[in-house]
């Protein structure tokens, strides 16, 4: 009788074992899909498509709202009352108003600082250099201390800058006299310019995103409720709506958000001057973004949970203030972009690939998004031949904005977190830095962030100055009317969006804002990931915790219509603070691939393809020079979306790091000597540096279900999901963005 081998059997025993643990998986994936998986995902595509509609509605109110304000409105100049300041030769200097201006600090060498204000004391410029012996309340503590000094008695107005920003030396001329001819305003906001937007691809990206947010956002709060959150810097407070708002409260990392909340509920204006900018530095370190994108996802959320009540009970402003607020300003803006974002395109459509039987129609799962990407890029529309890269970006950003948002709105772990933003500056390059800098990795994400910033200036400040005259205080760059400042209560540090809450609580007095679009403001954003995720993080965390704490207080308010109740709660917080984060997360980054999975469950093409394409263009306009760049950021929005959903979330719940406040690293743009350019070639890069394993995590779940669309799809998602997965690899490798190691 012929022996057997051992090595004949095994294998053919293992062959049948894998074979039979393969076919019973299969058994068990087949009897829970139908009954189970089928009506979960057909439910998601439903709440995604939803929120994917709500972002679109609210996308294409506010392009309606900017173009009949740029063809048929007023600038801020007509619809204030505005006269230049006159020299007074009898009176001299006291013909001018006392203005106080702050400028917190964080990471600066405070030698270095203490030396700088005793150089500039010493020309007899009055300058005092306030140390605190604590860092409680971050920035808001900063702020809240800062005006109980004796000298602050004797201002009417503070404007704050963060230490990066460059004012022009105009800046007072051009703000002070909305606040001395016009009693009802409490906040003037300057617009962003950044300096080192090509620095790389990432600070692009984010670019992209601010542009849509000054060019539209804070345009439509300006003109249509004269209330939009303050942006923490580059603006002027009336110290008086400040106090009566309540000052600055350290509830959430939006200390800014939480102050311009409470003023608007006390029926302060605000007004945004889109041609005013300020000189800032995006966060070009993909960490410092990450903790960026999760402060500004769970800030918003966990001041919208914390504000709610308050916004609704509020009697001082109109219902259609309070809707605004609620709906548009947090829940779409601050919530649903988060989620659907990265639930719908980075997590439902790739499952649809695994579940054929779940359809998403095109409109939602194209049209939409690609009308909504299309309205994105119009504020940036230099980098509009990035768009595929910014809509890439923006899937894999959504992953951590949408992990920010519940945090926020759930007040988990780190909702109170507050990481400073490192910022590398943006002075002259010096030859061997740029040689340096050809070596970092891709760095276009600096673009991506005026992309988003540009829109925030060119539309949502815009709109909101001419419609409500009321728009989120940036937190620089901006003149305060110190009594306004006062009667809103001043600054408090309840959250991290001190600004903001400032800019809510001036408004609710009855005070007005006033934007300047055309006063710009020289600043840096940041161009390193940790940076900039650190400042999303708190921008996204800290309105939606501001909403959470004023939301009663809003509603109840007695002072402000209640149309500007309903603009406050529903377009600045709700729409625009905890929408937008959750919904470009969720639904681009959950839902749409997971409906790849279950193909059970459709997404209509409106939900899928025209909305968000609509939305994408929109936020385009803010930056047409970054109109090339529109994929990149669509995909860096998606990225960073995962931050702002998460901060927005930790916001609302009042989780974890919902308080954390992580000031933003910028690189600076002075020199960059020859000795630090060498020396930064030689720092060792530590591996775990450079993971991130959250944004691998969904990279794989996207390739996954790209891979899965390709075998057994019909609806050629693959495409996307692969793009998708790509940018999310390449943020969770770390290659985007300036990387600065701290070894």
């Amino acid at each position: 009788m012929e022996r057997v081998s051992s090595t004949a059997i095994l294998p053919e025993a293992f062959q049948g074992a894998r074979d039979d643990i393969t076919e019973q998986m299969g058994l068990v994936w087949q009897q829970i899909k139908a009954p189970v998986i089928v009506p979960l995902l057909r439910l998601t595509v439903f709440l995604c498509l939803a929120m994917s509609v709500m972002l679109f509605v609210e996308k294409v109110y506010m392009a309606v709202v900017i173009v009949i304000v740029k063809l048929l409105g007023k600038p801020p100049e007509k619809r204030y009352k505005w006269e230049p300041m006159r020299d007074d030769l009898e009176l001299g200097n006291s013909a001018y108003p006392m203005v106080l201006l702050q400028i917190p600090m964080y990471n600066e060498k405070e030698d270095l600082v203490e030396l700088e204000c005793q150089r500039w004391a010493s020309k007899g410029i009055n300058i005092k250099y306030e140390i605190r012996d604590n860092r409680n309340g971050y920035k808001a503590g900063a702020l809240k201390e800062g005006m109980k000094h004796s000298y602050v008695k004797d201002c009417d107005y503070v404007a704050i800058f963060d230490a990066d920003f460059q004012p022009e030396p105009d800046f007072l001329f051009r703000t002070i006299p909305f606040l001395v001819h016009n009693p009802e305003l409490a906040l003037v906001q300057a617009r962003w310019k950044f300096v080192n937007s090509d620095e790389c691809l990432m600070t692009r990206m984010q670019e992209m995103s601010l542009d849509y947010h000054f060019t539209v956002e804070q345009e439509v709060g300006s003109s249509t409720h004269a209330f939009f959150g303050f942006n923490g810097t580059a603006g002027v407070w009336r110290i008086s709506a400040l106090r009566e708002a309540g000052g600055w409260k350290d509830r959430t990392t939006v200390e800014d958000m939480d102050l311009a909340v409470r003023a608007s509920l006390k029926g302060w204006k605000f007004v945004f001057l889109g041609d005013l900018k300020v000189k800032s530095e995006l966060p070009s370190a993909l960490k410092a973004y990450r903790y960026q994108q999760h402060r500004w996802s769970c800030g918003p959320a966990n001041l919208f949970r914390k504000m709610f009540l308050e916004i609704a009970r509020n009697k001082k402003v109109s219902l259609f203030k309070k809707v605004h607020v609620i709906y548009n300003f947090f829940f779409v803006r601050k919530i649903v972009a988060h989620i659907v974002t990265f639930v719908f395109y980075c997590l439902v459509i790739p499952a649809t690939v695994l579940v054929p039987e779940v359809e998403i129609p095109k409109w939602g799962a194209v049209y939409i998004p690609s009308i909504i990407t299309l309205l994105n890029a119009v504020g940036t529309p230099r980098s509009l031949h990035l768009l595929v890269f910014w809509i890439l970006f923006e899937n894999v950003m959504s992953l951590h904005r949408t992990k920010a948002t519940f945090i926020g709105l759930l007040e988990a772990g780190r909702v109170n977190e507050w990481v400073v933003t490192e910022k590398l500056g943006d002075a002259l390059k010096m030859k061997m830095a740029a040689k340096a800098a050809r070596k970092l990795r891709i760095r276009m994400g600096d673009r991506m962030q005026e992309m988003s910033l540009d829109y925030h200036f060119t539309v949502e400040q815009e709109v909101g100055s001419s419609t409500h005259a009321f728009f989120g205080f940036n937190g620089t760059a901006g003149v305060w009317r110190i009594s306004a400042l006062r009667e809103a209560g001043g600054w408090k540090d309840r959250t991290t969006v001190e600004d903001m809450d400032l800019a809510v609580r001036a408004s609710l007095k009855g005070w007005k804002f006033v934007f300047l679009g055309d006063l710009k403001v020289k600043s840096e954003l940041p161009s390193a990931l940790k940076a900039y995720r650190y400042q999303q993080h708190r921008w996204s965390c800290g309105p939606a915790n501001l909403f959470r704490k004023m939301f009663l207080e809003i509603a109840r308010n007695k002072k402000v219509s209640l149309f500007k109740k309903v603009h406050v709660i529903y377009n600045f917080f709700f729409v625009r603070k905890i929408v937008a984060h959750i919904v470009t997360f969720v639904f681009y980054c959950l839902v749409i691939p997971a409906t790849v999975l279950v193909p059970e469950v459709e997404i209509p093409k409106w939900g899928a393809v025209y909305i968000p394409s609509i939305i994408t263009l929109l936020n385009a306009v803010g930056t047409p020079r970054s109109l090339h760049l529109l994929v990149f950021w669509i995909l860096f929005e998606n990225v960073m979306s995962l931050h702002r959903t998460k901060a927005t979330f930790i916001g609302l719940l009042e989780a974890g790091r919902v308080n954390e406040w992580v000031v933003t690293e910028k690189l600076g743009d002075a020199l960059k000597m020859k000795m630090a350019a060498k020396a930064a070639r030689k720092l060792r890069i530590r591996m775990g540096d450079r993971l991130h394993l959250l944004e691998l995590g969904v990279g794989a779940y996207l390739f996954f279900c790209g891979c899965y669309d390709v075998a057994f799809g019909k609806n050629h998602y693959y495409i996307f999901l692969f793009l998708q997965a790509t940018a999310f690899f390449i943020v969770g490798f770390g290659y985007v963005g300036t990387f600065v190691s701290h070894s």
